[in-house]
């Protein structure tokens, strides 16, 4: 499966002049929501996805979403492996499992999200999991942005990687981008375009 292709056939995968959510600028930016919008689409990649975790033996009871990014994504992973859905929500700025959803001791848990960045959102999912009782047993995304290691590669993850050293995160596949430090960034240097956050300006 060419994962890259498909973001490009969705206009998921765009470039320009780019804010990210880290403040970094870059030339490139994942939009998965162009590709989630189609349901076959969503469909095939989340069988894909639900292949490799079925393939490495994990248990798994149900999966949680970080709002708002990660929904579609998780709960498409939830149908093909055919295990509850449920999602955490920023409540004041702190994650939070509420709407009535309960995690029962002892379940085992996939966190996932649409794209795994630095996984600080997908963590702080985990933790409010891990505090009721719940087993957070592996990571899963389509998209991995290349700072943390997905299974089956073998380099070391990046520094700025918040997964626990030994986490398993299953992804589809890497996209990694040069990201620039918004005074060091070239495409501000050029002078020819303005640093922006997709969604900023109504797309």
């Amino acid at each position: 499966m060419n994962v890259e292709q498909i973001y490009k056939d969705s206009q998921a995968l765009l470039q320009g002049h780019f804010k990210l959510s880290s403040g970094n600028h870059s030339e490139f930016y994942l939009q998965s929501a162009k590709v989630l919008e189609d349901p076959k689409t969503a469909k095939l990649l989340a069988e894909a996805l639900a292949d490799q975790i079925r393939q490495s033996g994990i248990k798994v009871d149900a999966i949680c979403s970080p709002a708002l990014g990660g929904l579609i994504a998780g709960f498409a992973l939830a149908t093909a492996l055919d295990v509850r859905f449920i999602f955490a929500e920023r409540v004041d700025g702190k994650m939070s499992i509420r709407r009535g959803f309960e995690v029962k001791e002892g379940e085992n848990y996939i966190i996932c999200e649409d794209i795994i960045t630095t996984a600080g959102s997908a963590l702080e999912a985990a933790e409010q999991v891990t505090k009721d009782g719940g087993n957070v047993v592996a990571f899963a995304a389509l998209a991995n942005r290349g700072f943390c290691t997905r299974v089956g590669k073998n380099e070391e993850p990046k520094e700025n990687c918040k997964l626990p050293k030994g986490t398993k995160l299953f992804a589809l596949d890497d996209f990694t981008f040069e990201m620039y430090d918004p005074k060091d960034c070239p495409l501000c240097k050029e002078g020819k375009s303005e640093a922006y956050k997709p969604g900023s300006r109504g797309n």
